[in-house]
């Protein structure tokens, strides 16, 4: 199957969207598939991903604010592919494709990974007008969308026909437990104090992230733990400060982006990871990450999020959205535990994601996912103009 990927952005944009774009067109070459991937993000990427198996395409903007980029040729470019698999949002792209599935141009599948949503007025204001204009619009054109969870289905997309749930996967051979004492030696941290990672985009489009807020709640807690924070962006500078006022740049090291060969021994080296999102996360890659690599998870109780956690101890603990109070109480009561039974959650999570959430798993339930999308576009009129 002749099969194109558009996403606004993919490595070396250290974001969940990209990588799980990347990761999906890998799952997809290796099972035989040409694989194109659309993307206006920069081509140059690490050595170590110079030959993924599958095509990258840059498109030409001529526009680029934050991930919205208003790109040229891209309706044309998808012509004659068997399946386009757009992964939305995408302002500036997402437009473009709709308009070729409505014409009958190719099948359309959409997988949904969040919400629009920003911290500014005018910005929040521009994003509340697109979601009830254009995003229907987007979405109706597509003979199947994907949601990363049933639980986010139900809660966001219950007003659409055709939706259905295939979770993120990840890599289950790379994504191991590490020797917890080389991973603290590395990181030139001791072996005995509390560690807490936090692994995500510090611009202001994933504000949401609520970095600032761990940093906070990690100040709040009766235990002295100290906190990794993997990822760039431009509040990394107000987050440095927001640690130096607080007094806890001595506990606080950031280490700034990382390749995803490298994220394992930083999970492995922790006692949590930690996902303290206000709102928008649908699914929270870094979470099957680390519990992949036998470390438990604490994580903002939203949809699709606590469905990836699973039932509170198991492998992780959820707490209320926003709430900085309830995550230092959570991070206390968590971080005290006997390190046996910290331990154990770590291998019950490593078993979860070895059950549910691989790479492969996902991309033969997108192969069926495909071959339904071009049965119904088969069946549904073309729209003549988009």
């Amino acid at each position: 199957m002749k099969i194109a990927q558009v996403t606004a952005t993919f490595p070396p944009y250290w974001a969940g969207t990209g990588n799980v774009a990347w990761h999906t067109a890998r799952a997809l070459s290796a099972r035989g598939h040409a694989v194109t991937v659309f993307t206006s993000t920069p081509r140059v990427r690490p050595e170590s991903r110079a030959d993924p198996g599958f095509r990258v395409q840059e498109l030409a903007t001529a526009l680029k604010i934050g991930n919205a980029a208003w790109v040229r040729g891209l309706s044309r470019a998808l012509v004659g592919f068997d399946i386009v698999h757009l992964h939305y949002p995408f302002i500036g792209g997402a437009e473009a494709v709709a308009k070729g599935a409505r014409a009958g141009a190719y099948p359309l599948v959409v997988t949904y990974h969040n919400q629009l949503r920003s911290g500014g007025l005018l910005r929040r204001g521009a994003f509340r007008v697109y979601t009830r204009w254009l995003e229907p619009r987007i979405l109706a054109s597509a003979a199947v969308i994907i949601a990363v969870h049933a639980d986010y289905r139900d809660v966001y997309l219950r007003r659409w026909p055709s939706v259905v749930a295939v979770p993120h996967g990840v890599n289950l051979e790379l994504f191991r437990p590490r020797c917890r004492t080389a991973g603290r030696k590395a990181l030139g941290l001791p072996p005995e104090d509390p560690l807490v990672v936090f692994v995500g985009a510090l611009d202001r489009a994933h504000r949401f992230k609520n970095a600032d807020g761990l940093i906070r709640a990690l100040g709040a807690c009766r235990t002295p733990a100290r906190l990794v924070v993997v990822g760039d962006g431009d509040r990394l500078p107000a987050l440095r400060s927001l640690a130096a006022r607080l007094g806890m740049g001595d506990r606080v090291r950031f280490l700034g982006a990382k390749a995803p060969e490298a994220l394992p021994d930083i999970y492995s080296a922790a006692d949590l990871a930690v996902l303290p999102s206000t709102d928008t996360e649908s699914f929270g890659l870094v979470l099957v990450e680390s519990m992949a690599c036998g470390t438990p998870v604490v994580a903002s109780a939203l949809p699709g999020v606590r469905e990836v956690v699973g039932r509170p101890g198991e492998a992780g603990w959820l707490v209320p959205p926003g709430d900085l109070a309830a995550l230092a109480r959570c991070l206390d009561a968590v971080l005290g535990l006997p390190p046996a039974e910290l331990r154990a959650a770590g291998r019950r999570g490593r078993r979860r994601v070895e059950r549910e959430f691989s790479w492969a798993k996902v991309a033969e339930s997108l192969e069926g996912i495909y071959e339904s999308a071009r049965d119904r576009s088969r069946a549904r009129p073309s729209t003549p103009g988009g």
